[in-house]
């Protein structure tokens, strides 16, 4: 499943060790993703979904789920860098917003023992 998203933390995910891989896109990628991949909205704030609405040229659902996303799910994720007004115009979002397409990969054995050798020598450390 893809889904439309303002934002993603790690309560969205079924296993503790996803790897989170980030795409960055255009506002130009980003429409024509959103156009032809039909992602489900995730967007529970209005402000934002009216921005996408905007954006895009047809109605963001305002959706507020409980995520569980699995390593098959893709996000096409809208960053805001900061709080929009209550009735945005072009020009309040305008170079505000960051456009990603996010992936999940499950940590493979070699991302795991790195991981537990870096903390292994991490606590072997001698304080400061």
């Amino acid at each position: 499943m893809i889904y439309l998203c303002n934002s993603a933390s790690k309560t969205m995910f079924f296993d503790p060790r996803v790897k989170e891989i980030n795409e960055p896109l255009t506002q130009a990628e980003f429409i024509d993703l959103v156009y032809k991949c039909k992602p489900k909205s995730a967007i529970g704030h209005k402000p934002i979904a009216d921005c996408v609405s905007k954006i895009i040229g047809k109605p963001v659902k305002i959706n507020r789920l409980r995520l569980n996303l699995n390593y098959d799910d893709m996000i096409l994720l809208v960053s805001l860098d900061s709080r929009l007004p209550e009735n945005p115009d072009s020009s309040d979002y305008t170079g505000k917003i960051e456009y990603r397409l996010v992936r999940f990969e499950k940590q493979d054995e070699n991302d795991i023992l790195k991981t537990q050798r870096i903390i292994k020598e991490m606590t072997t450390m001698e304080a400061l």
